[in-house]
């Protein structure tokens, strides 16, 4: 069984902007419109769909229960550039224990074989799973993180997921964080440099900085905000 790739996000707000001209006197009260936007929302994603044979989006999610193609159909969605449906998000949650060594394998892999992806299609599916990891709180392969961030040469969601995850590690980390800076290039150094600017009290730490700071072509601004948030006195 495949899933289409249905845009929820649009379906809904296509429905929720005729709400809100059918109902101009309720849309006006900006002080509730937000409230009543999730409510209704909510309301939307259990109500049953003509388009999905009868089934709410919640129900044509849960009907699956199938890890994989769980994971395919996030794949397939984020491929096609569609965001992440709701309930799809809320079905890999529920199934995390089976997802989660699949999530690894797509971590650990070059390529995806029974899928046609490119590099960056597959760092871009890598980055989600990272915020995933996070939502399901699930142990992240920090190891494997600093593998794939060393080699990268241009910014992308991988890069600000595992940056962000690998910050949050602090300590744990550390010393992983200076090894991988040691043989970064591109983008991959300003992403670590950032990391190590969280080390307060570590002389490496400084130095390091101070050096890039030093350096020709060096991007002064970021650089300036890695030190202040460092805040060695020296």
């Amino acid at each position: 069984m495949q899933l289409l790739v249905i845009d929820f996000h649009a379906r809904f707000m296509q429905d929720y902007m005729q709400w809100c001209q059918e109902n101009e006197e309720l849309a006006k009260d900006e002080e509730h419109l937000e409230e009543r936007f999730y409510d209704l929302y909510d309301t939307w994603m259990q109500s049953p769909k003509e388009w999905l044979e009868g089934k709410s989006p919640l129900q044509y999610f849960h009907e699956i229960g199938d890890a994989r193609l769980y994971v395919s159909a996030m794949i397939e969605y984020i491929l096609e550039e569609v965001e992440l449906p709701d309930p799809l998000l809320h079905c890999i949650l529920e199934h995390k224990e089976e997802i989660y060594p699949i999530f690894l394998g797509i971590l650990y892999a070059d390529n995806l074989e029974e899928k046609d992806v490119t590099p960056e299609q597959l760092l871009e599916i890598q980055g989600h799973i990272v915020s995933l990891l996070e939502q399901m709180q699930m142990p992240h392969p920090y190891e494997q993180y600093l593998n794939i961030l060393r080699d990268l040469q241009e910014d992308s969601l991988f890069a600000e997921e595992v940056t962000a995850a690998l910050a949050e590690a602090g300590e744990q980390v550390r010393e992983q964080v200076f090894e991988a800076y040691a043989v970064a290039q591109g983008y991959a150094k300003k992403c670590l440099l950032d990391l190590i600017s969280y080390y307060s009290g570590d002389t490496r730490a400084l130095e390091i900085l101070l050096e890039e700071f030093a350096a020709p072509g060096a991007d002064l601004a970021f650089l300036a905000e890695c030190l202040g948030r460092l805040g060695d006195e020296g």
